[in-house]
């Protein structure tokens, strides 16, 4: 939910636009003239600490406004001894799981257990709530195969019968020929999970699941639609035939079993 909420998306409707206060720019939100995503100029009052109220023009987007309201700010994110830099958010970054452990660190090292313990209260019940509001789903179009990938496993195919040929003259031993076409397949297949988590959009709602830290990981992803990949037997030990198809493709009934 906090992922979703401080995702910034250029384009985005309201893009641009200024606002009075918060509460004016949640009631475009409300009203569709804007999106949690949209970056917008908000005007923001704050009480200095020798009691003068400052005012001035803050940008940043309607989430990340939202989030910093139940944040202190003065986690030391940004450099507060500058003037230019009285209004500035304290969180004005994409957060994610890592980025959720590094406030939460530093609210507990300045402010202590009690607050720590409200601040995460506080988060726990905006998560909750964004992550409903932004109604996440899995579709089998989520799932892109790579255009690549049938060259990728050809040039990985060639490779593996050079390292037969090479065994069958008695230029290598059984155990160099398993390991060569072991560390073969082992690189084709990291090479197909970097070209189809690089060919993924940022705001595909697998990516964002995994990418946020909530659920999933890359091997989950790259196994719905690059290749399974290398399997293990009873044993432990791997088997030198990988999975050449994904989830999204179907394995055919030698792949299954």
């Amino acid at each position: 939910g906090i992922y979703y909420l401080t995702q910034e998306r250029p384009g985005a409707i309201g893009e641009g636009k200024y606002f009075k206060s918060v509460n004016e720019a949640i009631l475009a939100y409300e009203n569709k003239a804007c999106t949690l995503h949209s970056r917008i100029k908000v005007r923001i009052s704050k009480t200095m600490p020798n009691g003068e109220v400052k005012t001035g023009i803050v940008e940043s987007t309607l989430g990340r406004f939202i989030f910093n309201e139940i944040l202190p700010q003065d986690l030391e994110f940004v450099d507060r001894s500058k003037p230019e830099n009285d209004l500035v958010l304290e969180v004005d970054f994409h957060v994610g799981k890592k980025g959720l452990k590094q406030i939460l660190e530093k609210v507990i090292n300045i402010h202590g257990a009690t607050k720590t313990a409200e601040v995460l209260d506080s988060i726990k019940a905006m998560g909750y709530k964004y992550s409903t509001r932004a109604a996440m789903t899995v579709s089998i179009s989520d799932m892109t195969v790579p255009a690549e990938k049938p060259q990728m496993l050809a040039d990985a195919q060639a490779t593996v019968d050079r390292i037969t040929m090479n065994f069958r003259r008695g230029l290598m031993t059984e155990e160099e020929r398993y390991k060569a076409v072991v560390e073969t397949w082992k690189e084709t297949d990291d090479k197909l999970t970097q070209t189809l988590l690089n060919g993924l959009d940022q705001y595909n709602n697998i990516f964002m699941m995994a990418d946020s830290g909530a659920r999933g990981s890359d091997k989950q992803i790259k196994q719905l639609a690059g290749m399974r990949g290398l399997m293990a037997d009873t044993t432990g030990h791997t088997i030198e035939l990988p999975i050449k198809s994904n989830f999204r493709e179907g394995l055919d009934v030698l792949e299954y079993f």
